[in-house]
């Protein structure tokens, strides 16, 4: 039998390490307004849906409320609300396919 890694011991692997300045430059960090959720936990969240294969940002959020691991991964406290899916297509169209195809 095969033994699959969970998505925790797969993202390292991935060297996202270096991504934060890519997916934070389309964002303010200070001035006015709400600050952002921290995009680069957007991102993990996005590359976690591709790694399991979830077929829906719907279905990601769902996941979210429950899995205690992605949660985790995504860096979602215990009493925060798990990223929406607009939150989600709001990150991509800020981003931008260009910058996505890069990371």
């Amino acid at each position: 039998m095969e033994k699959r890694e969970g998505s925790s011991f797969i993202l390292p692997k991935l060297g996202l390490d270096n991504i934060d300045e890519m997916v934070w430059e389309p964002y303010r960090k200070d001035g006015q307004g709400r600050p952002p959720r921290n995009p680069t936990s957007i991102f993990k969240a996005l590359v976690i849906r591709r790694v399991r294969r979830i077929t829906s940002d719907r279905e990601l959020y769902r996941r979210l409320w429950h899995d205690l691991e992605l949660r985790d991964i995504c860096d979602i406290e215990a009493e925060q609300k798990p990223y929406l899916p607009s939150q989600l297509t709001r990150f991509r169209k800020r981003v931008g396919p260009e910058r996505l195809e890069r990371l």
